[in-house]
């Protein structure tokens, strides 16, 4: 498993809380993108509301100011009537109020404009001066003068907004005229602060839930990498049986053929040339399967040098179809070298256990037993083979019972056979090997394939190695002048 598909499955553990975060970090970064367009739209409200009430004001002024008897236009009465200008001008002054600055109404001639009253607070002008409206009015003042309709500009600054509004009207004879309050209103400041305070905090629940978030792609990100470490094996790059354990139960053994595969004279070549050139070979031999394989099969370094090897079977097609698979991985290693100088090389060989119905054992524990006995039996047979285990044969030729052989090991029928080791310098035997057997109640060898498998990982198996101990010392102590070497492995010295 790479450490990309551990990752996706650790993060696929937080789905629900990642998917809220991000929905939670997006939503209140639209409201934060969202809250200047929030203060604009009030304050939208607010100049809309003001100018709807200057409105009424402007409409009601200017109607009073051209409701008069004479048939004249407004500005001849303006000029001619003295007590009418004042009165207009009062009427003017009534509405002026302290945010007001400018309050006017000009007439315009020849394309140009005039002041017909004037009561701003400053810089009041007279009836008949030339009055110039800046640059960026022009185009609301045609718009209004076009329109019939009141148009009004906006200039906001720090703390107020200013607002000048342009009401047109007419007389009697109907000439153009153009009313104009400049003045201006306050910013609400609860409505700034709000959206301050709204600004902070939202930063601060995104500050947080990127921490959140952070933290959460930081831990997984560690536990995949930890994962990704205790499932690989440090020396090849293989699985290793944490793996095994972590897939168990996810595997349907209908799909798979299982082998046990195991480095010939392995031990030899770790006593001849040392456990660097050992494990160069672990390694060669690894990466050697490792291309032979499909990308659907999974490789585990079982033990020492032994590899497990789950090759998928696809569906409808005969088993034993794959067993060219296992022959090709066991003939591409025999024709491999493996250099351990510049000049000098070795070559090494595989031994194969394949089971072929996984499916028909219980547990995966004894899916390897039978994968091992075929194993052994390839061994057993000059190695360098593949061998099947066969369901019918094997259980024709029945594997012994636990009890069978705690009953073997109590009675004392227990013996060893012993193998000669010679010396390649001279010829002689060095010393003997101990090969265990057990002997049934009727007086039959029973070879170490069918029991050995049976008892391991059981409490008979160290019985078994105290009693195979036993023995060879009664025959060392009948036969003084010999060596025995005896099979042991790392858990029973430990034991």
């Amino acid at each position: 498993m790479s450490l990309v598909k551990i990752f996706l499955k650790e993060i696929g553990r937080y789905n629900l809380l990642l998917i809220f975060v991000i929905f939670s970090i997006l939503s209140f970064l639209v409201v934060y993108l969202s809250l200047p367009q929030i203060e604009n739209t009030t304050y939208a409200y607010i100049i809309k509301k003001d100018l709807e009430k200057e409105k009424r004001i402007s409409d009601n002024i200017t109607y009073k100011i051209t409701d008069y008897k004479e048939d004249v236009d407004l500005r001849k009465k303006i000029s001619k009537d003295e007590n009418f200008y004042k009165r207009a001008l009062d009427l003017l002054e009534v509405i002026l109020e302290e945010n007001t600055k400018y309050l006017y109404i000009t007439y315009f001639e020849d394309g140009r404009s005039f002041i017909l009253i004037d009561a701003s607070k400053t810089d009041r002008m007279y009836f008949g001066e030339l009055f110039e409206f800046l640059q960026e009015e022009l185009p609301v003042i045609n718009e209004a003068l076009k329109t019939q309709k009141h148009q009004y500009l906006v200039h906001k600054s720090v703390n107020t907004i200013g607002l000048t509004l342009y009401k047109p009207f007419k007389d009697k004879h109907g000439k153009e005229y153009l009313f104009v309050i400049d003045y201006s209103i306050e910013k609400i400041s609860y409505i700034s602060d709000i959206i301050k305070i709204l600004k902070d905090f939202i930063l601060i629940i995104v500050f947080f839930s990127l921490v959140v978030l952070n933290t959460i792609v930081f831990l997984t990100i560690r536990s995949s990498y930890y994962k990704y470490k205790s499932f690989n094996d440090s020396l090849t790059g293989l699985y290793n049986r944490n793996y095994l354990q972590h897939i168990i139960n996810l595997i349907d053994f209908k799909q798979y053929i299982v082998a046990l595969i195991d480095v010939d004279f392995f031990k030899k070549i770790n006593d001849t040339y040392g456990h660097l050139v050992g494990d160069k070979v672990l390694k060669e031999v690894a990466n050697k399967i490792k291309k032979v394989i499909r990308r659907e099969d999974i490789l585990i370094r079982y033990g020492g040098e032994e590899f497990l090897l789950l090759a998928r079977v696809e569906r409808d097609k005969d088993k034993r179809l794959l067993l060219n698979l296992f022959e090709r991985i066991r003939s591409e290693v025999e024709n491999m070298k493996i250099f351990i100088s510049e000049k000098d090389y070795l070559r090494t060989t595989l031994s194969i256990g394949v089971n072929l119905s996984p499916e028909k054992s219980k547990n995966l524990e004894e899916v390897i037993k039978k994968a091992d006995i075929a194993l052994y039996k390839a061994k057993s047979k000059g190695r360098n083979r593949v061998e099947i285990y066969d369901e019918e044969k094997e259980s024709n030729e029945r594997l012994v019972t636990v009890i069978e052989i705690k009953d073997a090991i109590e009675e004392n029928r227990l013996l060893c056979f012993y193998q000669p080791i010679v010396s390649l310098k001279d010829g002689t035997v060095s010393h003997y090997e101990a090969l265990v057997r057990i002997m049934d109640k009727d007086g039959k060898i029973i070879p170490p394939y069918k029991f050995l498998n049976v008892i391991e990982n059981t409490f008979v198996y160290t019985k078994l190695t105290k009693a195979v101990i036993d023995y060879n010392i009664n025959v060392l102590k009948k036969y003084k002048n010999i060596k025995v070497s005896i099979n042991l492995k790392q858990a029973d010295i430990l034991n």
